[in-house]
């Protein structure tokens, strides 16, 4: 799989998403991550430091529509137990990175699980092609609970 870094930006203060790039052929503003993993804006003759604000990078999967995948997306995940044997039902989980097994994991919704009470927290997200994109961390914190 080929696939170059993607990121998109969460304002937190605002609680939105900073569009970036070109959009609609009108230009909005454009956005660098530094050597430190900082933010900074591009403006006419400086690159401006940008606070308060959430990187999330594209994991390199679509869900089964064909949606980037992103970290911090919540995904709805059916489970037929033909994968995961004893595994059924309907699941909600968000997607984040595991530094010690490096690589992009699901966080199972707890009180999602009825069918298979032992089922671990944490399992690759390339395990499943059955999951679908139904919101993000910031905007249905909701769906979490």
């Amino acid at each position: 799989m080929n696939v170059g870094l993607e990121f998109r930006i969460w304002d937190i203060a605002n609680k939105k998403w900073i569009k970036h790039g070109w959009t609609n052929d009108t230009y909005q503003t454009e956005y660098f991550i530094d050597v430190n993993g900082g933010v900074r804006e591009l403006n006419y003759d400086s690159l401006d430091i940008v606070e308060n604000v959430i990187l999330q990078q594209y994991t390199g999967l679509q869900d089964k529509n064909g949606k980037k995948i992103f970290d911090g997306d919540i995904l709805k995940i059916v489970c037929t137990g033909t994968i995961l044997l004893f595994c059924t039902g309907t699941y909600f989980a968000s997607v984040c990175w595991d530094d010690r097994k490096l690589g992009w994991f699901l966080k199972i919704v707890p009180n999602t699980v009825d069918k298979y009470k032992r089922f671990n927290s944490d399992f690759c997200v390339d395990s499943y092609r059955s999951y679908e994109v139904v919101g993000n961390v910031f905007e249905n914190p909701d769906l979490l609970k």
